[in-house]
C-alpha cells in the first residue's frame, strides 16, 4: 500500500512530457562504397523528440549486424553543428564535434533523409574517412523507449568480419 501510494505521488508530481518528446523512431541505413557498391557497414538511427529539438543515437554495425561504434547527438547545438559524442570500439577512437561536407537528399513530401553522399564519419581499417553513400530506403518506424535504452547500452565489438 505504501509503495503504491508513493508511486502515485511521484507520478502526480512528475511533469508529463508531450507525446512528441516521448516518441521514439528507428530508421535503418546502409553505407556503400560509391565506386563499387560494396556494403561497408549498416547504421541504425534512433530518433527521439520533436523535429526541431531531436536527439539521435546512431549505432554503426558490421555487415553481419554487430555494433562497433556509437554516436549520440543532442539538440543543444545548432542543426548544422549538433553536440555529439562518438565512440568506435574497433580502435578506441572517440571524438566530439565534426562537421562533414556532403550531399543530403530528403523526401519531397516529408522531412525524411533518403540518402547521404560524402565523407563518412566512421574510419576504415587504414584510419581514413572513406567516401560513402548511405541509403535510408524505408520510413522510420515506431520504437519503444526500452529499445532506445538497450541500444545506448549495447556492447560494441572490436572487429568486423571480412
Amino acid at each position: 500500500m505504501r509503495r503504491s501510494l508513493l508511486l502515485s505521488l511521484v507520478l502526480l508530481l512528475c511533469p508529463v512530457l508531450p507525446a512528441a518528446a516521448q516518441q521514439v523512431l528507428r530508421q535503418e541505413g546502409r553505407a556503400y562504397a560509391p565506386a563499387d557498391g560494396r556494403l561497408l557497414y549498416r547504421e541504425t538511427h534512433w530518433l527521439q523528440g520533436p523535429p526541431t529539438a531531436r536527439s539521435r543515437l546512431v549505432l554503426y554495425r558490421c555487415a553481419d549486424g554487430r555494433a562497433f561504434a556509437r554516436k549520440w547527438m543532442t539538440p543543444q547545438g545548432s542543426p548544422q553543428t549538433p553536440d555529439f559524442a562518438f565512440e568506435d570500439a574497433r580502435n578506441g577512437y572517440q571524438e566530439g564535434l565534426q562537421v562533414t561536407a556532403g550531399t543530403l537528399v530528403y523526401a519531397r513530401n516529408r522531412p525524411r533523409l533518403l540518402q547521404f553522399s560524402g565523407t563518412g564519419n566512421v574510419r576504415d581499417a587504414q584510419g581514413r574517412y572513406p567516401q560513402v553513400r548511405v541509403e535510408f530506403p524505408a520510413e522510420p518506424v515506431a520504437a519503444s523507449a526500452a529499445e532506445l535504452a538497450a541500444a545506448r547500452q549495447q556492447p560494441l565489438v572490436a572487429t568486423c568480419a571480412g
